[in-house]
């Protein structure tokens, strides 16, 4: 619930910080070619923190997130940004709901017991493409929706305590995902993102397997020219 409050209020908190500009500045004419719109490669990095998402056992666990790459600029408008992202998720005692859920047969119990007090990471690596598109731009500020895909692979470790002992399980798997986001540039190197990722494909049946869920997070942004 928390997650889900957070992304409506910075949605809504950049659109309207959009129309409060276009109303001060409408007395200025927005040329035809942007003044700062730049045709050459420009090299930019992100850092965020946000969440795992698996609507499976219904929690959100903490990610960390890294993006480094470069952006192709097609227009004053559209852009191509291509790019290397890092997401590290930490899982703690993600057995937890799946426990509380079940029932109390023996079988149950039994499986249950394997969860509990649990925990690990994961560690996904992608190369991402996404197109970007300026719905709204004025003089140091535009804000810029961006949608693409992912290609990448997925590490799990967890550690299990099933029963007094301790066990360790690792996943590796094939990662494709769908990439969705929405970017408030400031002073044309700066920017706060909102990025959402969800799977396409995932061929791990692990923790972190977020088919049915998503990752979000919240980031910073500096663009290079």
């Amino acid at each position: 619930m928390l997650a889900r409050l957070c992304i409506i209020v910075f949605l809504f908190s950049s659109f309207t910080c959009a129309e409060k500009i276009q109303q001060d500045k409408q007395e200025i004419e927005v040329p035809e070619k942007y003044e700062g719109y730049s045709n050459h490669i420009r090299w930019f990095a992100s850092l965020g923190v946000g969440g795992l998402y698996n609507c499976n056992i219904d929690n959100v666990f903490l990610d960390n997130y890294l993006s480094m790459g470069f952006i192709i600029p097609y227009s004053d408008r559209i852009s191509h940004y291509f790019s290397l992202d890092f997401d590290s998720v930490f899982l703690n005692d993600w057995g937890k709901k799946r426990i509380d859920a079940m029932g109390y047969n023996t079988d149950q119990i039994l499986t249950a017991l394997q969860y509990r007090s649990s925990g690990g990471y994961a560690l996904n690596l992608s190369i991402n493409y996404n197109f970007g598109y300026s719905v709204f731009y004025a003089k140091g500020y535009r804000v810029e929706a961006l949608g693409g895909i992912g290609l990448g692979g997925q590490f799990e470790f967890l550690f299990l305590n099933a029963m007094g002992g301790e066990a360790k399980k690792k996943n590796q798997s094939f990662l494709l995902n769908a990439n969705l986001g929405i970017r408030n540039v400031f002073f044309e190197n700066h920017a706060f993102d909102f990025m959402l990722k969800t799977n396409l494909l995932n061929t791990s049946q692990g923790i972190a397997d977020y088919n049915g869920g998503f990752i979000f997070s919240f980031n910073y942004t500096f663009l290079k020219i």
